[in-house]
């Protein structure tokens, strides 16, 4: 029978008698939630409360205590690393109110380099996985890493290849000490219809190389207040391990504890008593939609709403615009539009067109037919404003009688004011401003009411002289009032 202890004695693939492979039971650190020997990872949104319910669980295997389905934790070391929390402020406020025994926690704080400290470096895995081998070997059984959250080693999260070259030494960490390894990763945007396991962000590397996948999902409508705090839950999106279904819930309360600068707040996390039971999908499913709790917090929002959208398609910054002039935010009367069933989108056929609001695509064609109906009375408002406007003997001059002798008549001043010769802005009546200013006799034997304009008298080819004539023998004149 050949060693399997043995070392290979030349290079090349490694094959063995499935008869001389032993076999060996899953070592669990939770049952079918956290495996020795494995990479696991706990996903959520921000906000769900994925880092508290990571302190929690580093707290229970710290001091040995219970476990979220009220089993007992093996008591072991943890070793704590993150990128995005600050270990003072935040990390250590959440482990204290979790009740954990701090001696039993190790935390990652950076690199030693040349003399200097620096932070930690994807890049500085295999140095990392080096000192926790010298830390077992001097009896700190490190048992738990937390990673938060769990990088791709490049920066290129989304490469297959980058990201699972840098799991390798995790999983071979796991592997040969017995290591029970977490690593949080965020949701992708705009997955919520998604299955749970296709939600992670990044690539799909992360979910091949995971043996189990804890998804963390907060209730709709909670952590508004602190009367009303966070509640979540917390299930399996995947596992090659054991089953699935169930999960725990949870609620987040808002503590302060004493620190050495005044008073810190933190968060501590309790788990409910009864378990959830059921598919994780349908768990997931009826915490985000949590019916009841959205109504009940966004009911003004999307009676406005419905009110709003019940004529037609409605421009969205129009939508949104008379909201926020009734006090609601944008991001309630988006949440409200989608509780309602209703979408944004732009109408069919238009793809350059406006977004509208709309509660059915149907609706468009009331939009249409609302929008023809419009136009319509457009046109007989227009058609009867025409007709009751009186109509005009003459037509108004035109670009082709500009230029006329008329129009280079010179102004005179009268109280400040500059008149035309042949406007009295008082009474209204066409006069002649030589006969008026100069006393000049009359042009015709008529009255000033009686007299005709000069473009009358011209067009009727009068006996008396034309206005235009008579200034003319004025000007001839020399203004002489004989």
């Amino acid at each position: 029978m050949h060693n399997a202890n043995s070392s290979p004695k030349r290079n090349g693939p490694i094959i063995e008698h499935a008869s001389d492979i032993a076999l060996l039971a899953i070592e669990w650190l939770w049952k079918f939630w956290l495996a020795i020997g494995k990479l696991h990872l706990l996903v959520g949104e921000p906000g769900s409360g994925k880092t508290t319910l990571l302190a929690d669980l580093l707290a229970a295997f710290s001091t040995g205590g219970l476990l979220p389905d009220g089993t007992r934790a093996p008591k072991v070391f943890c070793l704590y690393w993150t990128s995005e929390d600050s270990i003072q402020e935040t990390v250590m406020g959440r482990l204290i109110a979790a009740g954990a025994n701090l001696e039993n926690v190790l935390v990652l704080r950076g690199m030693a380099e040349h003399g200097k400290k620096r932070y930690f470096r994807p890049s500085d895995m295999p140095e990392l996985v080096s000192e926790i081998k010298r830390l077992r070997a001097d009896g700190i059984d490190v048992r738990v890493i937390a990673i938060d959250p769990l990088p791709s080693g490049s920066g290129n999260t989304n490469n297959n290849d980058a990201v699972r070259k840098y799991l390798e030494p995790l999983i071979l960490l796991a592997e040969q000490e017995g290591l029970a390894i977490i690593g949080v990763r965020h949701l992708a945007k705009a997955s919520s219809k998604k299955k749970l396991a296709d939600r992670i962000n990044g690539s799909v590397a992360y979910l091949a190389v995971s043996r189990v996948v804890l998804f963390v999902s907060r209730i709709a409508g909670t952590g508004t207040s602190r009367e009303n705090p966070v509640r979540g839950v917390l299930v399996r999106g995947k596992s090659n391990l054991g089953p699935t279904d169930g999960g725990h819930a949870f609620t987040i309360d808002s503590v302060r504890l004493e620190a050495e600068n005044g008073i810190a707040d933190a968060t501590a996390l309790k788990w409910d008593t009864q378990d959830l039971i059921g598919d994780p999908e349908a768990i997931v499913r009826a915490a985000e939609s949590n019916t009841a709790a959205v109504e009940d917090e966004l009911v003004s929002e999307m009676e406005f709403i419905g009110d709003l959208l019940r004529g037609g398609p409605v421009q969205a910054n129009e939508a949104i615009s008379s909201g926020q002039a009734q006090g609601y935010t944008p991001e309630n009367l988006r949440k409200a539009l989608a509780e309602l069933g209703g979408k944004s989108m732009k109408e069919p056929g238009y793809s350059r067109g406006a977004w509208y609001w709309v509660l059915s695509v149907s609706d468009f064609d009331n939009l249409r037919d609302r929008s023809r109906a419009d136009h319509q009375e457009d046109r007989r408002i227009r058609r009867r404003d025409e007709s009751d406007r009186p109509r005009s003997r003459y037509q108004e001059r035109g670009s082709r009688d500009e230029g006329r002798y008329d129009d280079d008549i010179p102004k005179v001043e009268k109280d400040g004011k500059d008149e035309k010769h042949d406007q009295d802005e008082k009474s209204g009546d066409s006069t002649q401003f030589w006969a008026e200013e100069r006393n000049l006799p009359e042009a015709g034997d008529g009255s000033p009411d009686e007299s005709a304009p000069f473009w009358l008298d011209e067009m009727n080819l009068p006996d008396q002289l034309s206005t235009r004539e008579t200034f003319m023998t004025y000007m001839s004149r020399g203004g002489d009032r004989s």
